[in-house]
């Protein structure tokens, strides 16, 4: 996991080099954010902002990196899977263009005997 200031996003990801999880600092290096990929399966699995941090482009800079870096990478058209329940981030991705898929709602086991229900969000085709 590398650890960046949200300021630099764009430039460390255009540098390359940055695994699954990329992963926004504050000026005290205290982690304030982060997203997570599954490269294979092209989908972000986890995207987090702390509270306090939120609703300043932290998580916009976060998911524009991860799904350029999946594009660069060969995904046609990332996805996103999001909770049922988490009605923050339907208006998030809806406020950057990504669309529900429709025809995709995923059970997803969070821990053993625990499953939520996903939706799956996809990024539009610029």
């Amino acid at each position: 996991m590398q650890h960046w200031v949200a300021s630099d996003l764009g430039a460390k990801a255009a540098a390359g080099g940055w695994g699954n999880c990329l992963v926004a600092e504050n000026e005290d290096k205290e982690v304030v954010g982060w997203v997570e990929v599954d490269a294979a399966q092209g989908t972000v699995v986890s995207l987090w902002v702390h509270p306090d941090y939120q609703h300043n482009a932290i998580g916009t800079a976060l998911l524009l990196n991860a799904e350029a870096k999946l594009v660069e990478g060969g995904v046609q058209t990332p996805s996103a899977l999001v909770a049922t329940d988490n009605l923050g981030a339907f208006g998030f991705f809806n406020r950057l263009g990504w669309t529900v898929d429709d025809s995709a709602v995923v059970l997803v086991a969070v821990a053993p005997g625990v499953n939520l229900d996903h939706v799956k969000f996809v990024a539009s085709n610029k």
